[in-house]
């Protein structure tokens, strides 16, 4: 939507990213994911399988994934 920033090397696929929200540099979003107006996705996140964010929410770095940490 309207103002969101998808930072280089990010992956949207398939999602609505809202108005105003930051997809940081290698996050995934996907799978009908939804990311409210404003929110901040960090760097290295990954969201999938119909999940939502909630507007102004902030995800930090690699907060949110689906691989064991490293």
């Amino acid at each position: 939507m309207s103002g969101a920033v998808i930072a280089e090397g990010a992956v949207v696929r398939g999602a609505v990213i809202g108005a105003d929200a930051v997809v940081g540099a290698g996050a995934i979003v996907t799978g009908a994911a939804v990311v409210g107006g404003g929110a901040w996705i960090g760097p290295g996140c990954e969201l999938d399988h119909g999940v939502r964010i909630a507007p102004g929410a902030r995800l930090e770095a690699g907060s949110v994934t689906f691989r064991p940490p490293q």
